[in-house]
């Protein structure tokens, strides 16, 4: 199912909302997942994120704060586990 037009992204410049979100990242590699995201067209998808949003915003109302805190990548040594042999520190 299509829900939008092919051009969807750059009339609603997309690209300038996700720059912006992508501040918000406390590290490199959500701030790359930000920038990589496009709109959806798959109506559960949608659902089920929407649905997401709402466990967070029920969250936020009972006080309860959802940690955020500056964190260090690890994607490097994660990639050095896929090496046969390989033990980390």
């Amino acid at each position: 199912m299509h829900l939008y037009p092919d051009d969807i992204f750059l009339k609603l410049e997309f690209d300038k909302i996700l720059e912006r979100l992508s501040s918000y990242c406390l590290g490199g590699p959500a701030k790359q997942v930000v920038l990589k995201m496009r709109t959806f067209d798959n109506t559960q998808k949608i659902e089920r994120l929407l649905d997401e949003v709402v466990e967070y915003q029920k969250s936020i109302a009972l006080l309860k704060a959802f940690p955020l805190y500056h964190y260090e990548t690890v994607i490097e040594e994660l990639q050095l586990l896929r090496t046969i042999d390989i033990v980390l520190d």
